[in-house]
């Protein structure tokens, strides 16, 4: 269990989010920009300071008199930025980070990286770059993984088997899974749980399976496409193209012109 009781101000700005997360959940964190998702992420890394409650499997990382550092919590961490060591090649990339040869191969061959072991990043494309500080982030085995956008810059079909190799770790190392994310479809393929943030504050925290249950359970016949997620009525629902007509979660028709396109994802509907 993980628990994050914090707030943290920037100026007219105030981070004020209390959440728990279970041993090998895969949790979104997603919202629009600014409304705190990376410094959460920050935050919980160690990377920035706030006032409040971390703790990690019954060790205390954060509170009124603790604070442990970045380097000593047990986690990885993956940025949106592609944060290898240039001048090192991609197998001591994984070294450096624990002196394990044999996982480090398993890592890269399982993210068909091995053949590239001798290569430096500069010589890597994007897709690349990002899959190796995956397998960097995971030489400790941590129990906790932060992912912040960690496939913004890349293209949809790079972005897919980079989400497919991400998921196989996740299973693998039960580990425990927080990512930062404003795109919808990264949501729903990887997490099990999305939590919403704007301006600060969670104003909505649900399980995924929950929502896709209710939403489909009706159209047993045909294949949905989740194209947008929005609040109405403050409630989170999703929005779904269901024989070429706009619906969202809770069965309500919406107008076409009320469509904000954020990329098309198919899923299969509920049996």
């Amino acid at each position: 269990m993980i628990t994050v009781d914090i707030e943290k101000r920037f100026n007219d700005f105030l981070l004020d989010v209390s959440f728990d997360i279970r041993q090998g959940e895969f949790v979104a964190i997603s919202g629009l920009s600014g409304s705190g998702k990376t410094t959460l992420l920050r935050t919980i890394a160690g990377l920035t300071k706030s006032s409040g409650t971390i703790a990690s499997f019954n060790n205390i990382w954060q509170d009124k008199t603790t604070f442990v550092p970045a380097y000593k919590r047990a986690l990885g961490f993956v940025s949106q930025e592609y944060t290898l060591f240039p001048n090192m090649s991609v197998i001591d990339n994984l070294l450096y980070a624990k002196k394990d040869a044999g996982l480090a191969k398993y890592l890269l061959e399982t993210a068909d990286m091995f053949k590239y072991q001798t290569v430096y990043p500069d010589n890597l494309s994007g897709g690349q770059k990002q899959r190796v500080a995956v397998c960097r982030a995971l030489m400790n085995k941590p129990k906790l993984l932060l992912l912040d956008e960690p496939f913004s810059s890349l293209d949809n079909k790079t972005a897919q088997n980079l989400q497919y190799m991400i998921k196989k770790f996740h299973k693998k190392f039960d580990t425990t899974t927080l990512m930062v994310t404003h795109n919808i479809t990264e949501v729903y393929t990887l997490a099990s749980r999305n939590i919403i943030l704007d301006d600060g504050l969670i104003i909505n925290d649900y399980e995924i399976n929950d929502v896709l249950s209710y939403s489909l359970s009706k159209k047993p016949k045909v294949t949905a496409k989740a194209i947008d997620f929005r609040i109405i009525d403050g409630k989170d629902v999703i929005v779904y193209e269901i024989n070429k007509q706009l619906v969202v979660s809770n069965g309500q028709n919406i107008k076409k012109d009320e469509k904000v396109n954020m990329g098309i994802y198919s899923i299969s509907p509920t049996k």
